[in-house]
């Protein structure tokens, strides 16, 4: 994921794997600077369970035509995994 909003150092990196980059920051990225660019759309996804609970996510993504655009995938399949 080459990324650059979501690849978000930690303050601290860790020594013994100085490449991490905490999701939580890349997702807080993410979305700061979409709000930011005021053309943020909503994204909202539902994973329905098995005994038929549904789960309901809500959040925002850059417009077709943004800069930032193509970071809108790699940021919906993180959100994607992580629900399921």
């Amino acid at each position: 994921m080459g990324s650059s909003l979501l690849r978000v150092p930690p303050k601290f990196v860790p020594p013994l794997d100085p490449g991490f980059r905490p999701a939580f920051l890349g997702n807080r990225a993410f979305e700061a600077a979409a709000k930011k660019s005021r053309k943020a759309v909503k994204m909202i996804f539902a994973v329905e369970a098995a005994a038929g609970g549904v789960t309901r996510f809500e959040t925002v993504a850059f417009p077709d035509g943004h800069e930032h655009a193509a970071e809108n995938l790699p940021y919906e399949e993180r959100l994607v995994k992580f629900l399921l």
